[in-house]
């Protein structure tokens, strides 16, 4: 006897969709499943069921925030010097920090006490109270002594004006508690409210308003992150012309990806940080190149290779962890 062949499940295609689709886009919304529904088709029920089950196998991570443009924050790099034997579990703490988003290891080909840091760390903040908190902690702990080297990458030239738009800074409860994470349930807004024992309709108008104002990127549902490794090289350059003509031209040479000019710390003098990425077998060619392309009238100080991981998707502003 034949029979009507079976319809195929709806769930088979919503798989790859809830990973790739939602990361910058979820709904902020009283019944946000019932949108992403109505796009990758399906019911609510069966969207949710889905995006439960990735996540109880570890495929998505819980619904967080991505803050936005609008959102003041800055940004330092630490030189940090530790003892050779102390340097990965160094770095292994220092990464689980969540206002760190960048970690370089730099070996040298001919290590010194001139030569640069060993260990690069990158951190971002709402502001620099926050981040100096965070280097007297780790000072205290051990990690950072007196010869740290920081390199400020984005400092905002006025105060934050968040509070008076009644933006994240002014509700830091709130923004905490939307970097931590907001449950896979039918109302995950709903939830995120009785936990903060605010009406719902409250937390949404703030979270909507926080869009509008660019403060709040968007609501992500994506899978777990999977620290993204990048090879290469840098030289330190002493005596360098620092000119902005002459910097203009050092970055546009091919390979280069940043070039900085390295304050001075006490007993480690400064200087021009030029680095490329490229896989290891070629990168110290392709520094030199673009050295020689830039037209360096004495050789680098030092050179060697780098490995940099970047720990997370994007820094926690509003975590109290120290």
């Amino acid at each position: 006897m034949a029979h009507a062949p079976t319809a195929p499940s709806c769930c088979a295609g919503l798989r790859p969709a809830l990973l790739n689709g939602w990361r910058a886009c979820f709904p902020v919304h009283p019944s946000p499943f019932h949108q992403v529904a109505a796009q990758c088709g399906g019911t609510w029920r069966e969207v949710l069921q889905q995006c439960q089950r990735l996540h109880h196998s570890g495929g998505l991570q819980a619904l967080q925030a991505r803050w936005g443009h609008a959102l003041q924050r800055v940004h330092w790099r630490l030189g940090l010097r530790p003892a050779a034997s102390d340097r990965q579990r160094a770095a292994r703490a220092l990464a689980a920090h969540p206002a760190c988003v960048r970690l370089t290891h730099w070996q040298g080909q001919d290590p010194g006490p001139a030569a640069p840091p060993t260990l690069w760390v990158d951190l971002v903040g709402r502001d620099s109270a926050a981040l100096a908190a965070t280097v007297d902690a780790w000072r205290d702990a051990g990690w950072v002594d007196a010869q740290v080297q920081r390199l400020v990458l984005r400092e905002p030239d006025r105060p934050c004006d968040c509070a008076q738009s009644e933006g994240p800074c002014a509700d830091a409860e709130l923004a905490h508690a939307l970097e931590a994470g907001l449950p896979l349930v039918a109302h995950p807004y709903g939830a995120l409210a009785a936990q903060l024992q605010r009406p719902e309709r409250r937390v949404l108008a703030r979270l909507q308003r926080w869009q509008r104002q660019g403060q709040l990127g968007a609501m992500a549902l994506s899978g777990p992150w999977s620290a993204a490794t990048l090879t290469g090289a840098a030289a330190l350059l002493r005596d360098a012309a620092l000119d902005a003509d002459r910097l203009r031209a050092l970055r546009a040479q091919p390979g280069v990806s940043e070039v900085h000019v390295l304050p001075p710390a006490p007993l480690q003098p400064g200087g021009l940080w030029v680095a490329v990425q490229a896989p290891h077998d070629r990168a110290l060619a392709v520094l030199r190149a673009a050295l020689s392309g830039w037209g360096t009238v004495s050789p680098p100080a030092v050179l060697g290779l780098t490995h940099t991981t970047l720990p997370r998707a994007a820094p926690a502003l509003f975590s109290h962890a120290a």
